[in-house]
């Protein structure tokens, strides 16, 4: 999903495409090395990427790496196959999320840094940015409010570099 906003009356835009990946990881794929039954083990998946980690009932439980083809990478734990709990994806663009995990969405606190160097540290709900939150862009100005489905909600503040501030809807 695509999205671009400017904030308030100022010209601080923020573009950014939020990365909506997770595949759950089965145990269908070329064990490589120990126990993926209940254990400690490593496997290529069938799309050529691979997971290393552990395992319970045949399904990545606990912590693990998972690297995708495309060079993306999850480092965290799982349950039943899936991004559960705390975790720090990267992405080749430069792109990073390091927080909290529910059934292979972000779900709970996190700080996602954008490839241009924007942040925002907040509440996430179902992949996209929900509750209370700041966007920090690249030269220092900030929008510090609430946020439903990825968009900025209701009141908030924009906070230029030299600490003066905007409130508004």
């Amino acid at each position: 999903m695509s999205y671009k906003r400017c904030l308030g009356r100022s010209a601080m835009c923020i573009s950014f495409s939020l990365l909506i990946w997770f595949l759950p990881v089965s145990s269908s794929g070329e064990f490589i090395e120990g126990d993926y039954m209940n254990g400690r083990g490593g496997m290529l998946l069938p799309d050529g990427g691979r997971y290393e980690g552990e395992w319970k009932n045949g399904m990545p439980n606990g912590h693990g790496t998972q690297t995708l083809p495309e060079g993306i990478q999850y480092v965290g734990e799982f349950k039943n196959g899936l991004a559960h709990g705390q975790g720090t994806l990267t992405s080749p663009d430069g792109s990073t999320y390091v927080g909290i995990w529910g059934n292979g969405k972000r779900h709970g606190l996190g700080t996602f840094t954008f490839p241009g160097g924007q942040k925002y540290f907040g509440e996430f709900e179902d992949n996209q940015f929900h509750g209370y939150g700041t966007i920090t862009s690249f030269d220092g100005k900030k929008y510090v409010g609430e946020f439903r489905q990825g968009k900025p909600y209701g009141n908030g503040m924009f906070i230029p570099p030299d600490g003066g501030d905007l409130e508004g809807k």
